[in-house]
């Protein structure tokens, strides 16, 4: 683990979402000498204390070492070891599905 953000939302009076976000990798040295790609993301509940989701990016290529929510809470950005950042937003999902409250 490398990174956690927790989200905004997580004492909001209006669609509260107690979530952090934790992400990491193996050292970029060992990325060619494995299949393992290991750069998940996962989306935890602070409160119930379980993983509730997890991105899986095939296009990733190195540890993710830093993670912010955006200001409302409806998506996240990270920074890559090899110095690529990537936006993400989330879809109707998040916001509906009562496994991700």
């Amino acid at each position: 683990m490398n990174a956690v953000a927790i989200s905004p939302l997580f004492n909001s009076d209006q669609k509260q979402k107690p979530h952090l976000i934790v992400a990491g990798g193996i050292p970029a040295r060992e990325t060619a000498r494995t299949k393992f790609q290991g750069f998940d993301i996962h989306i935890c509940n602070v409160i119930y204390e379980e993983e509730v989701g997890k991105l899986l990016n095939p296009n990733q290529i190195g540890p993710i070492n830093a993670l912010a929510f955006f200001p409302d809470g409806k998506g996240f950005i990270t920074g890559e070891e090899g110095g690529y950042s990537r936006v993400y937003k989330f879809d109707q999902t998040y916001w509906e599905n009562d496994l991700f409250k």
